[in-house]
């Protein structure tokens, strides 16, 4: 469940993004429904299913939008740094890698909250379990993960990639 939770945080940031490019997919179809070679039933049902997938972004957004308020401060400015840290530009122009990002970003972190680099992580994983029981609590366990949010193809890359660096951490 670990990294369902993991997969829809990393992709929060950029849920509004998605759920704006569905509607103008949405809009587009629809303009353009004259090129379809189709029924008109079936073009019908295609845009009705793409208009609930773009509500069910919307919902899962205001959601995590609610839960987010109800973490403190601290618990907020972890789940920032971990899942929706922004990659910030070298001097040079060129773009740091993340892990130095974060590394820079988790010292400063450290050093102002006067945090050891151990208490640290303990901090994010208590964050973590919170998150997998509050997801659990809204309704959001691994059942419903998979059959909702797997065929949405920037969720199921993301969970891919989870569960491939998990098993290989495992053997």
């Amino acid at each position: 469940m670990e990294n369902c939770v993991k997969a829809i945080l990393y992709t929060y940031p950029k849920l509004h993004i998605i759920e704006k490019d569905y509607e103008e997919h949405i809009q587009n179809r629809a303009i353009l429904s004259y090129r379809y070679k189709g029924s008109v039933e079936s073009l019908t049902e295609y845009l009705a299913q793409e208009v609930i997938r773009r509500h069910r972004l919307a919902e899962l957004k205001k959601t995590l939008d609610k839960l987010f308020q109800k973490l403190s401060e601290e618990e907020r400015l972890l789940l920032q740094l971990r899942y929706f840290g922004k990659i910030r530009r070298a001097k040079n122009g060129e773009k740091e890698s993340f892990s130095e990002v974060t590394k820079s970003l988790k010292q400063e972190l450290v050093e102002e909250l006067k945090w050891s680099e151990r208490s640290y992580y303990r901090k994010q994983n208590r964050l973590l379990k919170k998150l997998v029981a509050e997801f659990n609590r809204i309704g959001l366990n691994k059942e419903s993960f998979e059959n909702e949010w797997l065929d949405y193809e920037f969720v199921r890359a993301v969970y891919r990639f989870l569960e491939r660096k998990r098993k290989s951490l495992n053997v």
